[in-house]
């Protein structure tokens, strides 16, 4: 593509060459995902991450706009629902959440998009991953329109994105609430608090030498969730330790915990930037779901937050009842892909358009028939079972 002699790129492939960005990244970061010092962390600390890969377009020798990216070797799942159906491993190319930064508009975005499917022709990558953007964006736009017939996604998964925008206290945020759900959490707020009484207690760890105990205990709620049946969400693994440990030792780590006396029951564990805690892991016990422990902890935090003079609580990726419930602001994003010009990359970009296709007819039909939600529900609730099966069995 021609490019305005204006305009020019920088590819940073080393961590002194990200490194000498500084003054230009620390001005444009605004999620933690994508901040510098978090950023240098996690490539030096993951063994999946081959190297750094983040494009800085310049106007008349003014950084404008950046894209914060890695090669990594990670997977490539193909699902139908919760279904997987195939998950190769790939070279790919991953932008980072929060990892678009700056005025990014046109023509910078087919300046950005260009060396994106650049690098795949030149074979440093496989794929490339453009992960939560902003579908009515001018990046979005560039990155279904700009790539090649076989390279482009036309099947990108589109998804809400909610936040909780707060008030100063917790009383104006039970006002928020519509007048059932705000009855309904209180009358279980105060059963569960008579069920146990004495023995519900709220933990707050945040400290380097906490991460120990809040990846333990964390690990046994994880366990018994349907997202452990998925391979999503919280596990205590080497990856997840060096994310927690470096967000506590950065200052932004914050886990609350629930217990019933020594019990676990349900965790939130998210991270403060600014006047925004964004949440990274939940979970809880379902033998405890009639009280519904985490809403019971999810309030608790929220009055926390009040307190501390955060202003928004950012739900992360994708959309769920409770983000619905609690959420008072959303936008769509999309997972949008790239794929390589080659005959793997055109099955691949063939085999993921047709389970998104089916994917998408299959949630418009149970939508039309008011049963997403309960169809949702009653898969989580096999797979959670289907998995505790197995556990038992692997321990015979």
């Amino acid at each position: 593509m021609h490019v305005d002699e204006a305009y020019k790129l920088q590819v940073a492939k080393t961590i002194d060459e990200v490194s000498s960005l500084s003054m230009v990244w620390e001005k444009f970061q605004w999620h933690p995902n994508a901040s510098l010092s978090y950023f240098i962390g996690l490539v030096e600390s993951n063994n999946r991450i081959e190297r750094p890969h983040v494009v800085t377009v310049f106007e008349n020798k003014s950084p404008k706009a950046m894209l914060v990216g890695r090669i990594e070797t990670a997977s490539f799942p193909v699902h139908v629902g919760y279904k997987v159906l195939v998950k190769p491993l790939l070279r790919c190319l991953t932008i980072n959440y929060g990892g678009i930064l700056g005025d990014v508009t046109a023509p910078c975005c087919d300046i950005l998009i260009s060396e994106l499917t650049d690098c795949i022709k030149r074979k440093e990558a496989d794929i490339v991953h453009l992960n939560g953007i902003t579908v009515d964006s001018d990046l979005y736009k560039a990155a279904i329109k700009n790539p090649g017939l076989l390279c482009r996604d036309y099947f990108p998964s589109q998804f809400k994105h909610w936040q909780m925008v707060l008030p100063d206290n917790i009383d104006a945020v039970y006002q928020s609430l519509s007048g059932k759900r705000r009855h309904e959490l209180r009358r279980r707020e105060r059963q569960f608090l008579k069920d146990y009484s004495g023995n519900l207690k709220v933990k707050v760890l945040d400290k380097p030498d906490e991460v120990g105990q809040i990846l333990e205990h964390a690990e046994r709620i994880a366990k018994t969730t349907y997202h452990r049946a998925l391979g999503v969400g919280f596990a205590n693994n080497g990856e997840t330790l060096q994310r927690i440990l470096t967000l506590s030792r950065l200052g932004w780590l914050r886990a609350y915990i629930l217990y019933v006396a020594d019990d676990p029951c349900a965790f939130w564990i998210g991270t403060r930037f600014g006047e925004i805690f964004y949440l990274d892991y939940t979970g809880y016990d379902p033998k405890y779901k009639n009280h519904e422990p985490g809403a019971f902890l999810f309030m608790k935090m929220v009055e926390d937050l009040c307190k501390m003079g955060i202003k928004a609580l950012d739900f992360g990726f994708g959309d769920a009842l409770y983000k619905q419930r609690f959420g008072n602001k959303n936008w769509e994003e999309a997972s949008v892909y790239i794929f390589s010009p080659t005959i793997r990359g055109a099955a691949l970009n063939i085999a993921k358009s047709l389970a998104e296709g089916v994917s998408m007819l299959g949630n418009t039909f149970l939508h039309r028939m008011n049963a997403l939600q309960k169809f949702k529900t009653m898969w989580r609730n096999r797979l959670r079972g289907n998995y505790a099966d197995q556990k038992e069995q692997s321990n015979e």
